[in-house]
């Protein structure tokens, strides 16, 4: 699932600041899209998942857990130390350097465009 929502304050199509001082004529869309690291697709400790509109030169994204999985599902991604190895069009490589988890994981990714 893709969720795109504009940041800032606009007001005429620019953005400002607090003060209305104008901060850039463009607007600033950010999107999140879930995507969930299946247990079962762990190989090598490594698996690729598809993200819309990421590329191998995107700097402005992050990733994080999709609230409510649960005690269980924060302990499993502590122990698995996940982290993402590489990306590319429309795709993140996550590894874990410790326990591979034995569930599924649902991560969000939020990409600037």
């Amino acid at each position: 699932m893709t969720t795109k929502i504009l940041t800032d304050l606009i007001v005429d199509g620019e953005i400002t600041d607090g003060d209305g001082n104008v901060l850039s004529n463009k607007q600033k869309v950010i999107t999140y899209t879930t995507v969930t690291l299946p247990f079962a697709s762990w190989s090598s400790s490594t698996q690729t998942v598809t993200v819309s509109g990421m590329t191998s030169a995107k700097t402005k994204w992050k990733f994080g857990l999709q609230s409510g999985q649960g005690s269980s599902v924060i302990t499993a991604v502590i122990s698995a130390k996940i982290d993402v190895t590489a990306q590319g069009t429309d795709s993140l490589t996550f590894t874990c350097y410790g326990i591979v988890p034995t569930m599924d994981i649902n991560i969000i990714i939020e990409q600037d465009e």
